[in-house]
């Protein structure tokens, strides 16, 4: 594979109606639902039981007003799949003892439920940024590590307190599609066998301890490669017993490299592994091809995807134009050359009184504490709008493509980094048993084509893609186009009859559909 970064007038590229590639099951968020301070300094109240109307307990959906959480779950969140639940940080009231994540205030856990049921999303993906407290070295959400990896009795006694915080969520009307022992636990990525985490522990006299997590200001929890397989070695079979249908992923940082002592156990990785997530925060939009060998080597047959993306501040991309054409590629490379199944991006919204959330938010909501309007001037109170670079960047993904669409191959002139195609067909039964999740059920036409082209992120002049299909046929295709402005949100294109020469201007997402919205 080779990339090329050179300029071109335009390509041809042909999609390969005969080479059906993997199912995209659809796209992820994340959801601030707790507090955090402005550039993720703190977590007010930290894990403290409150009423609602407690003012630690700035979030969304919480502060939005009823229609407001109704618009944010209609509007913006239908479409997607999946929500990133942050046990420990976004969810992390504690029982009297410590041993179990419960909802903070009265309201919250309805206010997840609420969310879920408006919005359609199939359901949550929790994972912890930090167990309890009981659980962990320093008896604190802050800094720390598990208390113990080496004991089975007292890893048992933990792998039981995960089962019993999915079953809280599951209680309490929540719907629960993916749990992850760990956020970014460790970056760590040395091939190590279980055997080898072995001999670690035993010339240390202990199950590998992790190192003391450097100052932070938020819930984390510090692994070892080793460490972590200990831990996951127990509770990953634990979870796939007590919720079979729940799918499991590890490691939520550097996916089979970071967790290489669990892929190198291919009976543990076959009982409990269902992905590899990985982490590249405002990473490059040629990842998926640069570092493709690492990205899929190791993989014992299973799947690897990105589970958080955002821009840090500082960060040169964040809130700019270009983010919307490096996050749209990063999504499609994504899909195309690591075959990923979904792609999360991370919060649905941020608040107004936060330093990170122009690269963190689809949106921004304004607290009711919040009485600074030089910012987002026309925002009220407990309302809340998009941020357009951000949202463009993912919505296509979300609300044009089916859950379970397919990928087909296209058959690309060069691989141009600038350039970025996708095809699509949307399932076969949205029709008649209604698959394709709730914006396409019984709506969408089954097996019809979608193609997504995103150009010019660098480029100061425009780009043909010149498009074919190889069986041949004539095709009738309707466009929709995204730019990083304000109302450049799925404009209208109209037909096209294809084949077709399609030519986008830089900073351009177009979305091209065998059926009419």
């Amino acid at each position: 594979l080779v990339l090329c970064v050179s300029a071109a007038a335009g390509a041809r590229y042909t999609v390969r109606t005969d080479m059906p590639e993997q199912s995209i099951l659809g796209m992820g968020f994340e959801i601030q639902s707790d507090s955090i301070g402005s550039d993720n300094k703190g977590m007010p109240g930290d894990g403290r039981l409150v009423p609602d109307d407690d003012n630690t307990t700035t979030s969304a959906p919480h502060d939005l007003s009823p229609a407001e959480k109704v618009r944010f779950a209609q509007e913006m969140l239908s479409g997607f799949r999946y929500c990133r639940l942050a046990l420990g940080l976004f969810l992390r009231g504690l029982n009297p003892d410590q041993t179990q994540i419960v909802g903070r205030w009265p309201s919250q856990m309805q206010e997840l439920k609420q969310m879920q049921d408006v919005s359609g999303i199939e359901g949550f993906a929790p994972e912890y940024w930090s167990p309890p407290p009981a659980w962990k070295s320093t008896r604190s959400y802050y800094t720390g590590s598990l208390t113990n990896t080496s004991d089975a009795a007292f890893l048992d006694k933990f792998a039981a307190a995960c089962v019993a915080d999915v079953q809280n969520l599951k209680e309490h009307g929540l719907r629960v599609s993916w749990w992850g022992l760990q956020n970014e636990g460790t970056y760590a990525s040395q091939n190590i066998t279980p055997s080898e985490c072995d001999a670690l522990a035993q010339s240390a006299g202990s199950a590998a301890a992790p190192s003391p997590n450097l100052q932070n200001d938020y819930a984390r929890c510090s692994y070892t490669q080793c460490s972590y397989y200990y831990a996951f070695r127990t509770v990953g079979p634990a979870m796939r017993k007590a919720f079979p249908d729940i799918k499991i992923h590890a490691n939520s940082a550097r996916g089979q490299a970071g967790a290489s002592p669990v892929a190198n156990d291919a009976e543990l990785t076959a009982a409990a592994v269902d992905a590899w997530t990985w982490h590249f925060v405002g990473g490059d939009r040629s990842i998926p091809i640069t570092q493709i060998e690492e990205l899929t080597s190791g993989r014992r047959g299973k799947p690897v995807f990105n589970n958080e993306y955002e821009y840090q501040p500082g960060q040169s991309l964040a809130g700019s134009p270009k983010s919307m054409l490096n996050t749209a590629q990063l999504i499609m490379n994504f899909f195309v050359f690591t075959h990923s199944p979904t792609f999360f991006w991370i919060h649905a919204l941020k608040p107004t009184t936060n330093a990170e959330a122009k690269g963190y938010g689809l949106g921004v909501w304004r607290p009711p504490q919040d009485g600074n309007f030089s910012h987002f001037p026309d925002l009220p109170r407990r309302n809340w709008t998009y941020l357009p670079v951000n949202w463009h960047a993912v919505a296509g993904f979300a609300k044009l493509m089916p859950w379970d669409s397919v990928r087909y191959h296209v058959q690309e002139e060069s691989v141009l980094e600038d350039a970025r195609i996708l095809a699509f067909q949307t399932p076969a039964t949205t029709l008649s048993m209604g698959s394709g999740g709730p914006l396409h059920a019984y709506r969408t036409p089954p097996k019809r084509w979608g193609l997504a082209l995103a150009y010019g992120r660098d480029a100061t002049t425009s780009f043909t893609y010149s498009i074919a299909f190889s069986d041949g046929q004539a095709r009738t295709l309707y466009g929709y186009r995204f730019t990083p402005d304000d109302t450049g949100y799925q404009i209208p294109l109209g037909p096209r009859a294809f084949p077709a020469n399609i030519t986008l201007q830089p900073l351009t997402i177009e979305f091209w559909l065998e059926w009419e919205l």
